[in-house]
């Protein structure tokens, strides 16, 4: 950030985090991971997380869908068993 020069709202390093947010979080303007872990400056701040210690970083999330759907799917394949079973039967 130049002091002479009205640069708050630039974004140098392209991280969505201005200029200003940089100096505001203390981190490297020219940098997008200032602590190195593999997650951007923004990422951390939206995240809650600390953009100057490695070691706090986001942690992923489980989406709903992804238990949803294979449940949903074994639910109707128990049900199209047992009612094939159950056609079988009354045939006999």
């Amino acid at each position: 950030m130049n002091p002479l020069q009205n640069d708050a709202n630039g974004d140098a390093d392209n991280d969505n985090l201005t200029n200003l947010g940089e100096y505001q979080y203390q981190t490297d303007p020219n940098d997008i991971d200032s602590d190195d872990n593999g997650y951007s400056n923004s990422e951390e701040i939206i995240a809650g997380t600390d953009p100057l210690d490695p070691t706090d970083y986001p942690q992923p999330t489980t989406s709903k869908t992804s238990i949803v759907f294979p449940v949903t799917i074994t639910l109707i394949a128990t049900v199209l068993t047992l009612q094939i079973v159950k056609g079988k039967k009354r045939r006999k």
